[in-house]
């Protein structure tokens, strides 16, 4: 898998969101260490916390650099301990430590909603085969003289998902209709993930809404994007009770 980002804005933009994980590897060890001065770990436990934490963090940091989406079952196991351990101090007496851990799982927070946009990790139904349940959109797409037929699979925080056949330079803009819709949407590549070759290329776009008018039409994107959602689950549902008489 390929993954690549438009340099400058949302370049620097991620490395912001790196940092996070530089300031929760640096809270953490306080975390671990108040522990142990505080008698609650012994001289072996905290080495080998130390060590795993560790471990985990350069995972993280390698699944983020390289949009790894095994990096959201993994961040979600350190949202719930996180979760736990910062649950204490509303039970016992607070300690540094459980306002560090409530200080990471606020800061993982923010890094998991950061990185929750279609820029970054688009949303993929890899388990839905049939096209006729799967929540996107056909659109055709104009760039130049160039026309081609792609689907919009993803929509959130006034950013998309548009797969194409076609390989195109990322910085670069163009114009998608959906289908049954006379109304074209302008965008930017932002970032290009090649999957497997052989299969469309994953397109993250920024749409521009730079005035009220663009805004009102994203806005009405968005609830026929919705809308078709939930007309193709009541479909597979609706299918799914006659195959089954």
């Amino acid at each position: 898998m390929v993954f690549k980002i438009e340099k400058f804005k949302f370049k620097r933009d991620f490395d912001k969101i790196q940092a996070l994980g530089y300031i929760q590897i640096l809270f953490i060890c306080m975390a671990i260490i108040d522990e142990w001065s505080k008698g609650v770990l012994s001289n072996s436990t905290l080495i080998i916390k130390l060590v795993i934490f560790l471990s985990i963090y350069r995972l993280t940091y390698k699944f983020k650099a390289k949009f790894n989406y095994s990096y959201w079952p993994l961040a979600t196991v350190l949202f719930i301990y996180y979760f736990f351990k910062a649950k204490l101090p509303f039970l016992f007496n607070i300690e540094i430590y459980h306002l560090l851990y409530f200080s990471l799982m606020f800061i993982l927070f923010l890094e998991m909603y950061l990185l929750s946009s279609p820029i970054y990790y688009p949303r993929v139904m890899w388990w839905e085969y049939d096209f006729r349940y799967k929540d996107d959109l056909k659109v055709k797409i104009q760039m130049n003289e160039l026309k081609a037929d792609g689907r919009l699979t993803d929509l959130r925080r006034n950013a998309g998902c548009i797969h194409l056949f076609n390989d195109l330079p990322i910085g670069s803009y163009f114009e998608f209709i959906p289908e049954d819709e006379d109304v074209f949407y302008k965008v930017k590549i932002i970032s290009k993930r090649i999957e497997i070759i052989g299969r469309p290329i994953l397109y993250g776009v920024k749409f521009l809404l730079n005035d009220a008018d663009k805004k009102n039409k994203f806005n009405k994107l968005y609830k026929h994007y919705k809308n078709s959602k939930k007309q193709k689950q009541e479909l597979k549902l609706s299918d799914f009770k006659l195959s089954n008489e």
